[in-house]
C-alpha cells in the first residue's frame, strides 16, 4: 500500500473538540456583551453560566455536542474561545470531522459579523483516527509524516511543527501559522461482565491555524468571513495529506 492510498477521507476522522480563538486589545469592552453571546451564536440560552473574577463561561447543547463560550479575565490582550465539545466529555469523540466543521464555522462567521473589531483569528481542531492495534497505527501516522522515519513497532512519539504561510485573502502583510501536532493514542476499555481491558490505538492530531501575532492592529472586519474560510481550508489540507509545507 502507497503512503497515498494508506491516508484517510477526512470524514474517517473523528473529532473530539473543535474551537474559535479571538484575541482583541485591552479597550474593548468585552463584557457589556458577553450574556448575550451565546443566545445570537445558539439560538438559545446557555444552560450554565460560570462567573469568576479570573472566568466567564458559558455552555449549552449545540449539534451533536456542546457548546462553551468561554472568556478569561486578566489576560492580555483580552482573548475568547468557543468551543465544540462532546456532550459526555472533552476528550471524547461525539462526530465526523467534516460534519462537526459544517455546523461549527457558520455560526463562528456569524458571531465574527457581529461582535468587535478583533486582532487575531484562531481555529483549532482535535481528532482522531481509529487503528485496529498499534502497529496498524504508527504505519498509518507514517503516512502523514514523510519526513519522519517511523516503524510499526515505534513508540512514545510526538511530533509538532508549524509551517507559516501567507495568507491568500486580500488583507496585505498577513501571514497565517499552521500548527499541527501528531502522536499515537491509547484508551483502553474495560467489560464489566468479564472484567477484561479493551485497548483502542488511535492517529490523533491537533491543529491550530491563526493569524500571526505580527500583524499590526486590528484584522479587517470585512474579510473576517474570508480569514476563517481560510482556516478551515488549511486545517482540511493537512487532515487530509499531512505534514505539508
Amino acid at each position: 500500500m502507497t503512503d497515498t492510498e494508506n491516508k484517510a477521507v477526512i470524514s474517517e476522522w473523528q473529532v473530539i473538540n473543535l474551537r474559535l480563538t479571538t484575541f482583541y486589545d485591552d479597550t474593548m469592552p468585552l463584557q457589556f456583551k458577553q450574556n448575550e453571546w451565546f443566545r445570537e451564536v445558539a439560538g438559545e440560552d446557555a444552560e450554565t453560566t460560570i462567573t469568576r473574577r479570573d472566568l466567564f463561561q458559558q455552555e449549552g447543547n449545540f449539534g451533536e455536542g456542546r457548546l462553551i463560550l468561554g472568556m478569561p479575565a486578566m489576560t492580555i490582550p483580552q482573548r475568547v474561545d468557543w468551543f465544540y465539545v462532546s456532550p459526555t466529555g472533552l476528550g471524547n469523540p461525539f462526530d465526523n470531522l467534516e460534519n462537526a466543521i459544517s455546523k461549527f464555522v457558520p455560526i463562528m462567521n456569524k458571531w465574527l459579523e457581529s461582535s468587535f473589531d478583533t486582532m487575531r483569528i484562531g481555529l483549532g481542531s482535535v481528532s482522531l483516527l481509529p487503528a485496529k492495534d498499534k502497529e496498524s497505527a504508527y504505519k498509518q501516522l507514517a503516512s502523514y509524516l514523510l519526513a519522519v522515519k517511523l516503524e510499526p513497532d515505534s513508540s512514545d512519539f510526538l511530533y509538532h511543527i508549524n509551517h507559516p504561510r501567507r495568507s491568500k485573502t486580500p488583507v496585505e502583510g498577513l501571514d497565517i501559522n499552521r500548527l499541527s501536532k501528531w502522536m499515537v493514542s491509547l484508551s483502553s476499555e474495560i467489560g464489566l461482565s468479564t472484567a477484561s481491558v479493551r485497548k483502542n490505538f488511535s492517529c490523533l492530531l491537533e491543529t491550530d491555524m491563526n493569524t500571526s501575532a505580527q500583524y499590526q492592529g486590528n484584522l479587517p472586519k470585512n474579510h473576517y468571513a474570508a480569514i476563517l474560510n481560510e482556516l478551515v481550508t488549511l486545517t482540511q489540507e493537512i487532515v487530509e495529506k499531512g505534514d505539508v509545507k
